[in-house]
């Protein structure tokens, strides 16, 4: 091998090494997104259960509230009450597969390394024959067969969503694992955002209800 041989070499050596550190660090800084998404979930737990709450409590005494609230304080807060349960209801789908997808990421990604570790140990033994052979052999894995095999045990409809977020991977391949999960994230936080403006909604709506009656100003 030539000196200019071998300065190529260390080039491309160095690019591959920079670009693997580099999607390293950033497939860590997704991971850290998403793992705060747990605070989120837990946010919209508990204005699930404030929303389930006081609309119990409207219901039991809606008689009473009527005089102070109103037909139209109470009509609206309880529209704003069940936006903001369908909004909890939707954002807690979105968070449920935002968990799922970090799990199973997880254990995914420990079995990779686990059997990719294996693999480079073989492939330098390997690697090594072929050189004394004299022969050329394939190296890394293919990952077409992997997904394609992957897919090919799953029930259609879950196909389709592997699919899916194997096209969204088309724009960068590197971070394949995240677009969804990214997408889903996403979704969360504005419904979950959603949620709590409409509970909010729920007390304008009760304000505007006793100042428009002027029943506690009477009084």
């Amino acid at each position: 091998m030539t000196d200019e041989q071998r300065a190529e070499a260390l080039k491309q050596w160095n690019s591959m090494s920079r670009d693997i550190t580099e999607v390293a660090i950033v497939n860590a800084m997704l991971g850290e997104l998403l793992n705060s998404a747990s605070k989120i979930i837990e946010f919209n737990t508990w204005v699930l259960i404030s929303c389930g709450a006081i609309s119990s409590f409207v219901l039991a005494n809606i008689e009473k509230l009527a005089p102070y609230s109103g037909a139209k304080g109470i009509a609206w807060g309880m529209g704003f009450l069940a936006a903001s349960f369908i909004a909890g209801m939707v954002a807690k789908i979105y968070g449920t597969r935002v968990s799922i997808a970090k799990d199973a990421g997880k254990a995914i990604q420990e079995e990779f390394d686990k059997q990719m570790q294996l693999f480079k140990t073989g492939e330098e033994h390997r690697a090594t024959l072929a050189t004394e052979l004299g022969i050329t052999i394939e190296k890394g894995v293919n990952t077409q067969r992997i997904l394609t095999d992957y897919q090919a045990v799953l029930p259609w409809p879950m196909r389709l969503a592997v699919k899916r977020g194997t096209r969204l991977g088309k724009k960068d391949p590197r971070y394949l694992q995240h677009y969804p999960s990214t997408r889903n994230f996403m979704w969360l936080s504005i419904f979950t955002l959603l949620q709590a403006l409409f509970l909010g909604g729920f007390f304008l709506a009760q304000f505007y209800g006793v100042v428009s009656t002027g029943t506690v100003f009477a009084q």
